[in-house]
């Protein structure tokens, strides 16, 4: 099995295995909304290939295709980049690739394994630019932030509380007036 390949898999049952993994993905993807990052050319499209959780930050690195003709470039826009360093992120552009199966459409896109005899597609190199981020925690792990709840409880206060002060309004009036 392609090593690439391997290592999506791996990544997938890891946040499968774990909710949390998956509840983060979700922050950091509220994150992104927040700032408007979607809205930059590119970054809707971009695929997260790994999430490494530490202590005071969370590194995620997201791939995109990469060609030489700068109209067919699907580059995360650097725009955005300047965006998440305000808000004290760390971004890296790298330029990489990757190997990929070919389709099998004849013997010739087959190659043969020697000692086991088993075949397997032959291998092509594509372009792609990873994008590494590091992120803060404290951006993603507040789970109020982004708890819809706790947003329209806060608001309902709020309410209660301009209630409240026309009620001591209205009693003022009533005093001034006897």
């Amino acid at each position: 099995m392609n090593l690439y390949l391997l290592q999506q898999y791996q990544f997938i049952q890891r946040l499968y295995k774990n909710e949390s993994y998956l509840d983060v993905l979700m922050n950091i993807d509220d994150f992104f909304d927040i700032l408007h990052i979607y809205a930059f050319p590119n970054w809707l499209d971009a695929e997260v290939v790994d999430v490494k959780f530490m202590k005071y930050f969370t590194n995620i690195v997201i791939k995109s295709p990469r060609s030489d003709d700068k109209k067919e470039d699907k580059c995360p826009d650097p725009k955005a980049g300047v965006i998440l360093t305000k808000y004290d992120c760390k971004v890296e552009y790298t330029k990489s690739y990757e190997m990929l199966p070919v389709d099998v459409k004849s013997e010739k896109d087959v190659v043969v394994d020697n000692k086991t005899g088993r075949q397997r597609p032959k291998l092509k190199k594509e372009k792609i630019w990873l994008v590494d981020i590091l992120i803060p925690n404290k951006h993603i792990i507040n789970n109020n932030v982004y708890d819809l709840e706790a947003i329209q409880n806060k608001l309902e206060d709020d309410q209660d509380t301009d209630d409240n002060l026309e009620s001591v309004v209205s009693n003022n009036d009533e005093m001034g007036a006897q």
